[in-house]
């Protein structure tokens, strides 16, 4: 470590001018203790000329401080578990709310330093935060949770929306792909990890002390009925020697129902709904979001882990910002009567917005929620339901409907994927997609041809699994109390396949491209149509 030090610091060193006088005189602090080999400098002494470096907002110095923090975490050297020095905490750029030093461990800090030169225009010190606050957040050696954890999150989304450096963008956009599998996965093996130990601190089962007690007994004289316990249990015992795999899988479910009971004996109400994480203190990577469920929005009081937190705080920050408000979907809301408006579609970015950024920021965290749900482990299928209704169904519903394709079309994949795996869960929301979004574009003379033909898609996906239009059947169709949703579905696809609806052929522009749309809407059409007819006749 002394040599990796000494090494980065010289060169820090050589770049520092005369005005500098604190930094340099800490960099001598630190090079002339290494030198005498008298006392090892701690974490917090390492990092406090580091900080000072990229506080100085020099793009040289600010690069290779980063890079020395960056290759300390990678080695182990720099773990920052303990607490923030006075001198440290007061350059920190920390809030008002962050201030208590007490809570403030080192890492936080170092994350905190570099995240504060997200917006830093050099494009070296971009690529170099980003490697930073990778090798923080994906270290073993190192912990960095909460409201670090996000703070690197934004720095990422920062970088990537802002940066001009093509590479630097595809490589920020890669960092927090990253940083999600690894919170994610972080959590499945948590989980994995707390349920082992549950069920080894389960005691046996009282069969089993029956058995032994009864078998310690069997050289006594024992009536006829005792006997035939004797040999049940004898049997018993071999059948467990003959099959493991059962006994395991008994003594497995004994566990789960004992820690069932337990929890249930010594938890409330009060214990199960709790309120929401005040969002001042878990701060979302984003500082503007549209209106997110609040009065019925409720979070654990209490995690399982600060995995399991981790993951909570991110999957909720990034469905707040993919519900941003875009200015011209907001226009086109409040303009309900214009039916020009409502026709209009856009593929790109919205020009003259009030946040230019809102509209990559949103397809970005649309992909990475899908990311999310293709890949999530039992933990959080079972755990983030909740989750979902409250926070992903309301983005997906508001951006179903906007004005811009891509949009659109990302929303509509993620909820093929949700349908897909939570359906059992989502009977209402799946009603409210299909009746509002679905049909409502399919039979609306406004919707545009892009539109219905991704709504289509999406039936098309839905289709090709005959239980999910199982489900539908039976949970609507065929309730006295429900609309006839599976008869409203076949009867919109069949008028666009017979080419009976020519309406929304007369709302678009007369071209050829618009001809070839309207033919691939007919097709697609047909497609869904001969898929369902298929599965009923099955």
């Amino acid at each position: 470590m002394e040599t990796l030090v000494e090494r980065s610091y010289s060169k820090i060193r050589k770049l520092t001018g005369r005005a500098q006088k604190e930094l340099r005189d800490a960099l001598d602090g630190v090079l002339a203790k290494i030198a005498g080999k008298t006392a090892r400098p701690d974490e917090a002494e390492i990092f406090y000329p580091l900080c000072l470096a990229i506080l100085g907002r020099q793009p040289k110095q600010a690069s290779q401080a980063l890079d020395c923090i960056e290759k300390l975490i990678s080695y182990g050297y720099l773990r920052g578990a303990g607490p923030v020095d006075a001198a440290t905490m007061a350059k920190l750029p920390l809030k008002e709310k962050d201030e208590d030093a007490a809570k403030v461990t080192l890492m936080d800090a170092i994350v905190t330093c570099i995240c504060s030169c997200n917006d830093h225009h050099d494009e070296e010190v971009q690529l170099q935060v980003l490697k930073a606050v990778l090798q923080a957040v994906t270290s073993r050696t190192c912990e960095v949770h909460e409201h670090s954890l996000l703070k690197s999150v934004r720095a990422c989304y920062h970088i990537h929306l802002v940066s001009k450096n093509t590479m630097n963008q595809t490589v920020a956009k890669a960092t927090l792909q990253q940083m999600v599998n690894v919170v994610f996965q972080r959590m499945e093996h948590m989980e994995e990890t707390l349920h082992a130990n549950d069920v080894a601190a389960v005691p046996p089962p009282p069969e089993a002390v029956a058995s032994v007690e009864v078998r310690e007994d069997s050289n006594h004289s024992l009536p006829d009925d005792a006997a035939d316990g004797v040999d049940a249990a004898e049997k018993a015992e071999s059948d467990h020697a003959m099959y493991p795999d059962v006994a395991r899988t008994l003594h497995l479910h004994a566990a789960v129902l004992h820690r069932v009971h337990t929890r249930l004996a010594n938890s409330s109400t009060a214990d199960l709904v709790s309120d929401d994480i005040d969002p001042s203190s878990s701060p979302a990577p984003t500082t503007t979001t549209t209106s997110a469920p609040t009065s019925t929005s409720h979070a654990p009081s209490t995690f399982p882990s600060l995995y399991h937190k981790d993951a909570f705080l991110l999957f909720r920050s990034l469905c707040r910002i993919s519900m941003r408000s875009l200015a011209e979907d907001s226009a086109a809301t409040a303009m309900t009567s214009s039916s020009s408006s409502a026709a209009t579609t856009s593929a790109g970015p919205p020009q003259g917005s009030d946040d230019p950024f809102a509209f990559q920021s949103k397809l970005v965290s649309l992909d990475l929620l899908l990311s999310i749900l293709n890949g999530g482990g039992p933990t959080f299928r079972d755990r983030f339901v909740t989750l979902i209704k409250q926070y992903l169904c309301v983005s997906l519903l508001q951006n179903c409907t906007s004005n811009y394709t891509q949009i659109v079309e990302l929303s509509l994949r993620v909820f093929v994927v949700l349908i897909a795996q939570f359906k059992a869960h989502l009977k209402s929301e799946m009603e409210v997609f299909i009746t509002h979004i679905f049909l409502g574009l399919l039979e609306s003379d406004n919707s545009s041809l892009e539109h219905k033909l991704l709504v289509l898609e999406v039936l098309k996906q839905i289709c090709l699994d005959g239980s999910i239009l199982g489900e539908i059947f039976l949970n609507y169709d065929c309730d006295w109390n429900s609309m006839d949703l599976f008869k409203r579905i076949v009867d919109a696809i069949s008028k666009i396949a017979k080419g009976g609806k020519k309406s929304f052929e007369s709302t678009q522009p007369t071209s050829s491209n618009a001809a070839k749309q309207a033919s691939k809407v007919q097709d697609t059409a047909l497609v869904v149509k001969g898929i369902v007819d298929l599965i009923v006749q099955i």
